[in-house]
């Protein structure tokens, strides 16, 4: 029998989707709907009201079981007089579907029998695609769409598992796009996004369908191989990895190469959880971003070694300035023929209460990777000028001292007001200070870089090219920016006299000094042999332990008096 007073539930009619389905009916035939149910599920009120279709009939296949399940287990309790169903579908004719909520009320009459259920329906279908979304992201990379580091460490995990138990080995890669902050810089964010979605379609591509490739986060991938057999497994995938690199991407008429740094580990050889494995891969990929562009490197116990010491030492760096454990040295520089001191190179020892003395080829490219470098930096140009201006107290007022800079430090927006502020405050004058600069400091901008040399030289400060001759484009960097010295390096002068390449390029790059008008400074000199050859190719200043060792400061002082 009908239920009385259906129009009152017209007053529903505003918002949802409203509906009675008769209970001793299997169909689900409804005796009323709302005027809006068309606009919801595409269907008029008169196909339900006249019996044309059923509710029951347009659930979809998929959900209907659960959908009746929640029904006949609600009715079946007398103590419960409503419910809400798990979202489901329902179609909306043409093969679409779309989410619905069903919020249901159970009518039932004196004796506690169901008679009627009384829904209420509303379209969840955008909300439970944003909702997919959500958690679609919550595990994969919003720009690349590739697993996240949350959902690679979870398969990593399950391969584990799997591993201990058919015992076979996995193989996690830790690839590394080389330079790529460049082509962010110079090309902007945009070109590099297009970048990474491109690489990562192509990294999916080249493996296998069961393989995993992760993004971490900038420019870093995590590939996990799964049942690898050994390490020549692995290299066939790297070589693999790397042929994709051979063609450039076409990005917004740029023409990109890009080449990757690998590191490899292999479970269990190289350990027994996610956190060791994945610590491992990062120490091998820089391992191999140490050697070139293009390169792997599988994990190994030394490496291992080598990457704690390098975390330690990181550790007590963080520290060093405040505990005062920084100190200056001063390498004599000598002229060639009356051998008398005219100057010297600061360089900066490190002696770690904690770690000792640790050498700066150890500690420098860790604050330079950190950004430690900047403070560090400033401190020793600081202390520089301090001992010169004592120096100069002394009496010795032509002495000049050349302090290193590194690509960081000359990058920062405030260096050179930082200099001048300093040099005021010591009292020293900027024309007795020579900067040491290398390649890498000038290569990524070089109108900026030309520029900001070009105000220090109005100041007063003179330019070094440090290392010269190891770069490919040294040459073009003499002819390009104003440096006032060129630094001989001493990979050239181990060799002098014992191997004639060696000897030509010291000639040569000694003859740039009538070319370019600069002065030569040869760095590394340990023998008579070595000195003879660079005082007859007219050389005209040397570094090095055939003179003197790097000395504190009272005892360069001692040596350049007894040199006069």
């Amino acid at each position: 029998m009908p239920l009385k007073n259906v129009d009152i539930l017209k007053l529903f009619d505003s918002g949802q989707f409203i509906f009675f389905k008769w209970i001793n009916e299997p169909n689900w035939p409804v005796e009323y709907v709302s005027n809006n149910v068309e606009s919801i599920i595409g269907r008029s009120v008169e196909e339900f009201t006249t019996k044309q279709i059923s509710y029951k009939s347009l659930i979809h296949p998929d959900d209907i079981g659960y959908v009746i399940k929640e029904v006949d287990d609600a009715s079946a309790n007398t103590s419960i007089s409503s419910f809400t169903h798990r979202p489901y579908r329902v179609s909306v004719g043409d093969d679409i579907w779309r989410w619905i909520y069903d919020s249901t009320q159970i009518i039932r009459n004196e004796d506690g029998e169901v008679t009627h259920y009384l829904g209420y329906i509303s379209d969840i279908t955008e909300t439970k695609k944003a909702m997919e979304e959500v958690n679609f992201f919550s595990t994969h990379d919003i720009l690349t769409s590739l697993p996240n580091r949350v959902l690679f460490i979870d398969r990593v995990e399950q391969a584990i598992i799997r591993s201990r138990r058919y015992k076979q080995k996995f193989a996690i890669l830790y690839l590394d796009i080389d330079n790529f902050k460049q082509i962010n810089n110079s090309l902007g964010h945009n070109i590099g996004d297009k970048l990474l979605q491109r690489v990562s379609k192509k990294l999916t591509t080249a493996l296998r369908e069961r393989d995993t490739v992760s993004r971490q986060g900038g420019d870093e991938f995590f590939i996990l191989l799964e049942n690898i057999k050994d390490q020549e497994n692995i290299k066939v995938v790297i070589e693999k990895l790397f042929s994709l690199t051979q063609y450039p991407f076409d990005i917004d008429n740029n023409q990109l190469y890009i080449t990757y740094s690998i590191g490899v580990v292999l479970y269990p050889e190289n350990g027994e959880n996610v956190k060791n494995l994945l610590q491992h891969a990062d120490n091998a990929m820089y391992q191999a971003k140490d050697v070139k562009n293009n390169s792997y490197s599988f994990f190994t116990l030394e490496l291992y070694e080598k990457a704690k010491e390098k975390q330690e030492i990181y550790n007590q760096l963080h520290d060093a300035l405040q505990k005062k454990e920084f100190s200056l040295v001063f390498q004599p520089k000598v002229d060639t023929y009356s051998e008398k001191v005219i100057g010297a190179e600061a360089l900066i020892r490190w002696t770690s209460s904690e770690l000792g003395f640790v050498a700066p080829d150890k500690f420098i490219p860790l604050a330079e990777n950190t950004g430690l470098i900047v403070e560090i930096g400033k401190w020793v140009f600081q202390e520089s000028c301090t001992a010169l201006k004592h120096v100069h107290t002394l009496g010795h007022t032509d002495t000049i001292f050349s302090i290193n800079v590194s690509a960081i430090e000359f990058k920062q927006a405030n260096y050179v007001e930082q200099c001048l502020e300093i040099i005021n405050k010591v009292g020293i004058e900027a024309k007795y200070i020579e900067l040491e600069l290398t390649e890498t400091v000038l290569m990524d901008n070089q109108k900026l870089a030309i520029s900001k040399m070009r105000e220090l030289i109005d100041l007063g400060f003179k330019f070094a090219m440090d290392d010269f001759g190891t770069g490919f484009s040294s040459l073009s960097y003499l002819k390009n920016y104003p440096v006032s010295t060129v630094k001989i390096d001493r990979e050239f002068i181990n060799d002098l006299t014992q191997d004639t390449s060696s000897d030509a390029i010291v000639k040569v790059i000694i003859y740039f000094k009538e070319i370019f008008g600069v002065d030569i400074v040869a760095e590394g000199v340990e023998t008579r042999d070595q000195l003879i050859f660079l005082r007859q190719e007219g050389c005209g200043i040397i570094q090095g332990y055939f003179f003197s060792k790097p000395l504190i400061l009272n005892d360069y002082v001692d040596y350049l008096e007894k040199s006069l």
